[in-house]
């Protein structure tokens, strides 16, 4: 696995189940307003070593680690904010560590 940069780099993942209920949720709720923007985010930054450190915990075999220099134009910190989604009602439900074992069970 490559990494561009110290790993330090943060960013705010959401579980594929997580972003289908948000989905579902827009399909059938009165409560979100048509050609609004609502985020689907976790409102929590990991950093790709966090996300590394959990894919070798659960990984059947090891995740080896190469970092190199960083990309010009690279975001370093990102997330984002849920806050008027979940006014409507929903809510992360899948930890990071989780989804990422179900991935790997795949």
């Amino acid at each position: 696995c490559t990494v561009f940069g110290d790993g330090e780099q943060t960013r705010d993942f959401v579980s594929v189940h997580d972003v289908a209920a948000a989905n579902l949720l827009a399909l059938t709720s009165s409560s979100l307003q048509p050609g609004s923007i609502y985020q689907v985010a976790t409102s929590q930054s990991v950093s790709l070593n966090e996300v590394l450190d959990l894919l070798a915990a659960a990984a059947p075999q090891p995740l080896r680690r190469q970092y190199a220099p960083a990309r010009p134009g690279d975001i370093v910190h990102s997330s984002g904010s849920s806050a008027r989604l979940q006014a409507c009602g929903w809510r992360p439900q899948v930890p990071l560590a989780q989804g990422i074992a179900e991935l790997l069970a795949g």
